[in-house]
């Protein structure tokens, strides 16, 4: 048994693989693309990424929109509750933004350290965003 055939038997979702995916996912996916005769299972493995980014790009261009609209709302009611809303869709455009880049820097082949080395900088990202979103409901509901 091969190490792509230990990956294949443990298969996770794609909202898993593209939150979850760490050094050593990173490695065995390299190993499944890298497989020149590849099973069903291999093919189907070596999907993942692609399928991961376009749902990425689905759930940003989502955010988008939903984000311009409840910031609109949110200064037309003068609420503080749709501005939060409207950060938070923002909040989660960036996140998502984020996501893509750090999986197009996976799907161009960048080896282990590099990837963990991007996720570690989104993560300190959208955990910022997060802090600064508390900060202004806090400050505005004051």
């Amino acid at each position: 048994m091969n190490r792509a055939d230990n990956v294949v038997a443990c298969p996770r979702s794609v909202n898993q693989r593209a939150f979850v995916l760490g050094r050593h996912e990173a490695r065995a996916m390299t190993t499944l693309t890298d497989t020149q005769d590849r099973t069903p299972q291999a093919r189907d493995a070596g999907s993942w990424p692609r399928i991961a980014l376009w749902l990425v790009g689905g759930t940003l261009a989502y955010n988008v929109i939903e984000a311009g609209v409840a910031v609109w709302s949110g200064v037309v009611a003068d609420s503080v509750a749709l501005m939060g809303f409207g950060l938070d869709s923002l909040i989660e455009t960036a996140a998502a933004a984020m996501l893509l880049w750090r999986l197009r820097i996976e799907a161009r082949g960048a080896d282990a350290e590099t990837i963990e080395r991007t996720e570690t900088g989104v993560h300190r990202f959208v955990g910022w965003t997060l802090v600064a979103l508390a900060l202004y409901v806090m400050l505005e509901s004051a």
